[in-house]
């Protein structure tokens, strides 16, 4: 189990204690007009049920028929000027980008924002495995024998928010992100308007019927990696908790955002549901 450091434990507790008022003005922010045609945007978080997540939208909406509902070129753009007119080009209704997000702001006018977030540790392993699978054929990344443990000593350290902040995060040295980066990835993060939990993927996903008003909804009937809620035992990660000391952070606020989205049983429609603080 990866430990919160108390500096961004602390980070979390800022943003738990935030009033609903002031959330609902980040996830808000810029949003335009309400009653818009939006595409939705899902950010495919690898081995985070990305697959799964296309599969349901193929059956609820136009979304494209290839790898993972991906488009061609790549979803969204780099400024907001590009994210704008990829929105009013697409065919789509609903597009999946399998990298980082951009650098330039979110474009809330044109896109509805969705991802899953799953433990760090548990993703790694899964990613891990994925690439273990792939031995022998062409093109593979590992040879034959790596350990989870070798690999994992040359990846970048905290995934989510390298890939929550773009190209100029995602490049960083190991080691250079800081407690700032967490909460940026945070604050982009409030923006989402649905946040789905890998290990409780059956009650946040229902946020895509509410919000989305998709109808055909199976979960789990597409899974390919493992379903543990927990981190499993053949994660050897000591020594090496520092990789994941960010993620961590982002992950817990994740499931905060994950039951403070609307709910189906009071039928809010602001970002807290006047659950989104305990210390309120």
């Amino acid at each position: 189990m990866v430990a919160l450091p108390n500096g961004l434990l602390l980070t979390i507790m800022y943003f738990m204690r935030l009033p609903c008022s002031a959330l609902e003005g980040v996830a808000q922010a810029n949003g335009g007009d309400a009653t818009k045609k939006k595409v939705i945007y899902y950010l495919h978080l690898h081995k985070a049920g990305g697959s799964t997540m296309c599969h349901m939208a193929r059956a609820n909406t136009k979304a494209n028929l290839g790898h993972n509902c991906n488009t061609e070129p790549m979803c969204c753009g780099e400024s907001l000027e590009e994210q704008r007119a990829f929105a009013h080009s697409t065919p789509y209704e609903f597009v999946a980008n399998e990298r980082w997000m951009s650098n330039g702001p979110m474009d809330l006018e044109n896109y509805r924002y969705f991802t899953t977030v799953r433990h760090p540790v548990a993703r790694s392993l899964s990613q891990f495995r994925h690439l273990n699978r792939q031995v022998g054929k062409p093109n593979a990344k590992l040879v034959a024998g790596t350990t989870y443990r070798h690999w994992l000593e040359r990846q970048p350290d905290n995934f989510y928010i390298r890939y929550m902040l773009g190209r100029k995060v995602l490049d960083l040295p190991r080691g250079r992100i800081t407690a700032s980066h967490t909460m940026l990835a945070m604050q982009r993060l409030a923006q989402f308007e649905g946040v789905m939990i890998m290990e409780d993927y059956e009650r946040t996903a229902q946020v895509l019927n509410i919000s989305l008003g998709w109808e055909h909804m199976s979960p789990t009937s597409h899974r390919h990696g493992s379903t543990a809620n927990t981190v499993p035992e053949d994660a050897d990660i000591s020594g090496l908790e520092h990789l994941f000391k960010h993620d961590i952070v982002f992950y817990e606020w994740a499931k905060v955002l994950a039951v403070s989205k609307p709910n189906e049983d009071s039928k809010c429609t602001n970002s807290c549901c006047g659950q989104c603080s305990p210390f309120r």
